[in-house]
């Protein structure tokens, strides 16, 4: 056995051996054809097992590199793994004799195009010009891949036996490279043989890295296939598949035929693996027909009777029965026996060759048992999903689409997908929608109109899409429903401003008392006030000097009352939007002038230690207020939960070098409960019994909306203290 075969053997075992003591449950096993090597196999495929292993939790996916491909065939009938992804003809036999079912075929990528079929390419030195066709190749020499390689021979076998070739019979010399492309194309260039065969697109390949020159070849027996861009000689073939084991689910193929599709040709997996993605399982019914023409694969011969074997051990019974005088007898005995033989393995033949052929037609049902599959999957899916031409024209969409927006098929189908969209969403959809030769993948958000005239907010993903000649003819449209998210956001929003406006209104009811003690003593004093100067001025001819002074008093109460009654409906206002620079030191002070009879009633004593230097900050003057009011009465209440008539509270302000005014209001009260630690500032999270919870977590929401912050000091010893931070106006 060859040292390569050694390592291939050693490779597979331990693989196999590492797979079987995973948990079953977890780990998922993929046999890998690695016709070049199982490092190579290893750094091409690891990614794209690393992709299905994020793709699909609770699974982790592993290769099982094969360099030999009858090491293969046995993992395969022992049921070794749960998916293969070998080349087209190991497929079909897999799926002969173990009941293997394609679930994707390989969109390839070669010279930066994308294809999903392939062929075989026959080549000669372009200055042999007696070598112009097929026929021309016999008694030259010929070097194939490999006797069991699928594009880099049996694809040009079959091509030469329709031209009345035999490889076998009519050359001079048939040899292999050894599995290596390049071996045969140079093997060619230097004249080491007439002629050789090789997969489609090693040419331009060799071409394009500078290996060789491109004119110093000719391609016999040339076909053309529109869409199908490379060199070839031969019929097109489906590119390599990813199929699954008889054992494996048929819910986890699913999951992993889904991920595949999906998968981009701009993924680290697509390129590490230099391929462009996955597709739907194509039709291996041509590759069948390639072996069985051939008599390859599942249809190579189990053997028959050799007649020179035959004769001579007759012609020793003749012998035999010479001697023991029994000759006639003898020979008679063994013809009948032989004629038995002979019958019994020809019935064998044909019976065999019968199943073969009923196996192959169960096998044809079962692929279109999976390909209604796909279609169920694609039907079931709750996303809007849609197949449109370059054009934009609908060509099927799946049944939510229908289930969803309340159109029929026939107000669909045939439509350009443009004219469900709003006229705001027109020009998203132009500038995103993707140049199909350059297989762009792209998203936007846009509105799609229902048949009841109601819109909905979609998330749309673009992705352009080949056929089975590798050309980009259709676009697939996926349409995510957002419409429930975005109504949750503005009801968020809206619901916010909602609580805002309450919870100023709960406040204002709380400090009605206290307001209406204000208002009470200036209004009083000012009817006091202007009834003793009516007086004097009714009993004097010449009013008194104190007159004026009284009005003047009267009249500052008057503009206090007035002012007082401004601010409390500014508070209260749901409209309290616009921004305004002013001090915040004198802010500070309003704000204790409008708390002066509830902090009288308390017995609190407020101590204001204002730094601000008269710096201005720019805000919405009441929000702001709104804060500031709702720390001190956040300190008052916890004194008044502590029954303390003896607590103080102090509020100070400073500038920072960093260009902001600070505010701390810190008390000596009971503090923060232990309970409320880490999520003081949480909506709805709140020590007091009669509490909403909302307090807090709109003020550190108003603070952060003007460009500040609001935070508590945990480690306070004393009481509690929060800090405000508001950058200084320019």
């Amino acid at each position: 056995m060859k040292a390569k075969e050694i390592f291939a053997v050693i490779v597979g075992g331990i693989s196999l051996i590492l797979c079987s003591n995973a948990v079953s449950e977890e780990v998922i096993k993929i046999g890998l054809r690695a016709n070049r090597g199982a490092d190579f196999a290893i750094k091409r495929w690891q990614p794209t097992a690393d992709y299905l292993s994020k793709a699909i939790p609770g699974y982790t996916f592993v290769l099982v590199p094969f360099e030999i491909n009858s090491l293969l065939n046995q993992a395969v009938s022992r049921s070794k793994f749960d998916f293969v992804f070998t080349n087209p003809a190991s497929y079909v036999e897999h799926k002969i004799r173990y009941d293997v079912s394609a679930i994707a075929t390989l969109i390839n990528k070669r010279e930066g195009k994308s294809y999903s079929q392939f062929g075989s390419v026959v080549l000669a030195r372009s200055d042999r010009n007696d070598i112009t066709s097929f026929h021309d190749l016999k008694g030259q020499r010929f070097m194939g891949v490999d006797e069991l390689g699928f594009g880099g021979w049996r694809m040009a076998y079959r091509e030469l036996l329709d031209k009345g070739v035999d490889p076998y019979k009519d050359f001079r010399l048939l040899s292999f490279g050894g599995g290596i492309q390049q071996n045969v194309v140079l093997a060619v260039r230097d004249g080491a043989v007439d002629a050789g065969s090789v997969r489609t697109g090693m040419l331009e390949r060799m071409a394009h890295h500078g290996e060789i020159q491109l004119n110093t070849f000719k391609v016999l027996e040339q076909k053309y296939t529109e869409g199908f861009d490379f060199y070839h000689s031969s019929r097109l073939y489906p590119e390599w598949p990813f199929a699954k084991l008889t054992h494996t689910s048929n819910d986890l193929a699913d999951q992993v035929a889904t991920a595949l599709y999906k998968l981009l040709p701009e993924s680290e997996a697509a390129k590490l693996g230099h391929y462009m993605g996955w597709a739907a399982p194509l039709d291996y019914k041509p590759v069948n027909e390639l072996l069985m023409e051939l008599g390859a694969g599942p249809y190579a011969e189990t053997g028959g009777i050799n007649w020179v074997k035959l004769t001579r051990g007759y012609w020793k019974e003749g012998l035999i029965a010479l001697i023991v005088f029994l000759t006639t007898v003898i020979i008679a005995w063994w013809v009948i026996l032989s004629n038995m033989r002979l019958r019994r393995v020809t019935s064998e033949l044909v019976m065999h060759r019968k199943q073969l052929e009923e196996r192959v037609s169960e096998r044809t049902a079962a692929l279109h048992k999976s390909t209604t599959r796909l279609q169920t999957l694609f039907d079931a899916a709750t996303e809007l999903i849609f197949v449109v031409d370059l054009e934009g024209r609908i060509t099927q969409a799946n049944r939510y689409v229908y289930e969803r927006t309340g159109y029929t098929e026939k107000d669909v189908t045939g439509h350009n997908i443009k004219e469900f969209f709003t006229k705001q969403s027109l020009n998203a959809c132009d500038c995103n929608f993707p140049n199909p030769r350059e297989r762009e993948h792209s998203r936007a958000d846009v509105e799609f109109v229902c048949n009841d005239g109601s819109i909905l907010q979609m998330e749309c993903s673009v992705t352009a899409i080949s056929d089975t000649s590798g050309d980009f003819k259709s676009f697939l449209i996926i349409q995510h429903d957002i419409t429930e998210r975005r109504l949750a956001e503005e009801m968020a929003k809206r619901h916010q401003r909602d609580m805002a406006h309450v919870m100023r209104l709960g406040t204002m009811g709380e400090m009605a008392t206290g307001l209406a003690h204000e208002l009470n003593q200036p209004l009083t004093a000012l009817i006091s006030y202007c009834g003793t100067a009516a007086s004097l001025s009714n009993s004097l001819q010449s009013p008194p000097q104190q007159l004026g002074e009284i009005l003047e008093l009267a009249m500052e109460q008057a503009h206090r009352a007035g002012e007082i009654i401004r601010n409390l409906r500014g508070f209260v206002s749901k409209d309290s939007e616009n921004k305004e620079t002013f001090e915040l030191d004198r802010i500070i002070g309003d704000i204790i002038t409008f708390l002066k009879w509830e902090v009288r009633k308390s017995g609190i004593t407020i101590e204001l230690q204002l730094g601000g230097h008269e710096h201005k900050v720019t805000a919405n003057k009441i929000q702001i207020e709104q804060v500031l009011v709702n720390l001190v009465r956040n300190s008052l209440e916890a004194f008044e939960h502590a029954k303390r008539v003896d607590g103080m509270v102090v509020i100070q302000t400073r500038l920072l070098p960093n260009d902001t005014i600070e505010v701390s209001v810190a008390d000596n009260g009971p503090g923060i409960d232990a309970t409320m630690a880490g999520k003081i500032f949480d909506q709805f999270q709140t020590s007091k019994k009669t509490g909403m919870g909302i307090g807090l977590s709109l003020s550190h929401s108003i603070i952060e909306g003007h460009g500040g912050k609001l935070w508590v000091d945990e480690s306070h010893q004393d009481g509690a203290l929060f800090v405000i931070e508001l950058p200084v106006s320019e």
